[in-house]
């Protein structure tokens, strides 16, 4: 299909996603607490897939959580069909989609617009609460069960609630803008009882957000921001009356402090050790990394991507490059980090910056070939998604023998 083709096959698909949600009985609350509704189901072995999308909610990423979602319906019906033109893989019969944000908070006694103490703390966006309605009662996730899930896809994922600023619950209307979107993902999937601590309370993965991850799945987080991770073990850093943001400004505020954030590696063994016994966590960065760096037709294609080697020395080359490095412009007390990528966002013309991720992509780096990079800059998500697919596709047929 050319350029053209797709561009109308993902806008039908679009109109029919806000369609509504009509399908059944593919589509199921597999955490419902009510009988009415819900389907229990075995768990699924292999091909299961259970997707975390850990969206940053502050006020510039309105435009890429739209474009996002616009490629859901693509995205999740290959995925449950294993139609692919790139790759041949057994479909997944059941799929769970979540969605977090990358609110973690400013801590107590916070006065900083859009923050609260402790954000959403890594628990499930409901879309009752963003007045999406459905025809069963979601708790706190998505699931796509059976062979027809991938018509049911299209009618339905407009039920999955990819927060937008005006829909969030801080304290201006939108999520704080410290965005922690490592931390959030730990805080959203690790059991209660896990031995790693928390600067807040516990995690959720058998609490608020339990009956999404199961044992045997296949883990996929997916963080989708305009800014790095600010994954902070210290809140004080937060405090526009500290020493260093009097002098440089609150928005460097991450960039200070530095030496408060938690090592990558935190996120590292713990989103693999969900999964001890194989590699079935793939881990993708959708953030402000130059698209020129993540055209397979330009600069990725330089490397061989087939190994982790190949993927490190691709990662090592993307960091390298004088965008992804911060940079300050401005004059104190209002300095900023200079935009690693701009696109127009769509909204009057208006720009969109976002800046260097390079915590996030040291993360990825260190998932190997079991990662995926894109650009937040790329006008079509659709180079994003089909990379996501790919590397899926690649998992499922590895764990399936084909």
């Amino acid at each position: 299909m050319g350029i053209e083709g797709k561009r109308v096959w993902y806008w039908g698909a679009l109109i029919a996603a806000l369609a509504g949600c009509n399908a059944e009985p593919a589509l199921v609350a597999s955490n419902c607490d009510k009988p009415e509704g819900c389907v229990s189901r075995e768990a699924l072995k292999i091909d299961a897939v259970d997707i975390l999308l850990v969206i940053d909610d502050s006020p510039s990423t309105a435009y890429a959580t739209a474009r996002l979602k616009a490629e859901l319906p693509r995205m999740l019906n290959v995925i449950t069909s294993g139609d692919s033109d790139d790759i041949e893989f057994p479909p997944a019969k059941s799929v769970h989609v979540a969605v977090t944000t990358t609110d973690m908070g400013a801590g107590e006694g916070t006065n900083l617009a859009g923050c609260t103490a402790w954000g959403r703390d890594g628990t499930f966006v409901k879309p009752t609460e963003f007045g999406v309605t459905c025809d069963v009662d979601y708790p706190g996730f998505l699931a796509f069960e059976g062979g027809p899930a991938p018509i049911a896809t299209v009618d339905t994922v407009s039920c999955v609630p990819l927060v937008t600023p005006e829909q969030t619950s801080g304290a201006q209307g939108f999520g704080c803008g410290f965005e922690q979107p490592l931390e959030a993902s730990l805080k959203a999937l690790l059991p209660d009882d896990s031995e790693v601590t928390f600067v807040h309370g516990a995690a959720h993965g058998d609490g608020a957000n339990a009956g999404f991850l199961r044992d045997n799945s296949l883990l996929v987080v997916v963080v989708v921001s305009d800014e790095d991770d600010c994954s902070t073990e210290d809140y004080s850093i937060f405090d526009p009356l500290s020493d260093s943001n009097r002098m440089s400004g609150i928005n460097l505020a991450c960039h200070n402090g530095q030496d408060k954030l938690f090592d990558v590696q935190r996120y590292v063994d713990n989103l693999k050790g969900l999964r001890p016994n194989n590699d079935n966590v793939i881990f993708a960065v959708v953030a402000g990394i130059p698209y020129e760096l993540t055209d397979d037709d330009g600069f990725r294609g330089n490397y061989d991507l087939s190994t982790d080697a190949g993927i490190r020395t691709y990662y090592d080359a993307v960091l390298a490059d004088v965008r992804m490095t911060d940079r300050l412009i401005g004059y104190e007390p209002e300095q900023r980090i200079a935009p690693s990528c701009t696109i127009t966002s769509g909204v009057d013309g208006a720009m969109a910056r976002a800046t260097p991720p390079r915590r996030l992509v040291e993360v990825a780096k260190r998932f190997g070939v079991r990662s995926v990079l894109g650009s937040l800059c790329d006008a079509d998500f659709g180079t994003t998604t089909g990379s996501l697919v790919r590397t899926i596709g690649e998992q499922l047929a590895a764990a399936s023998g084909d």
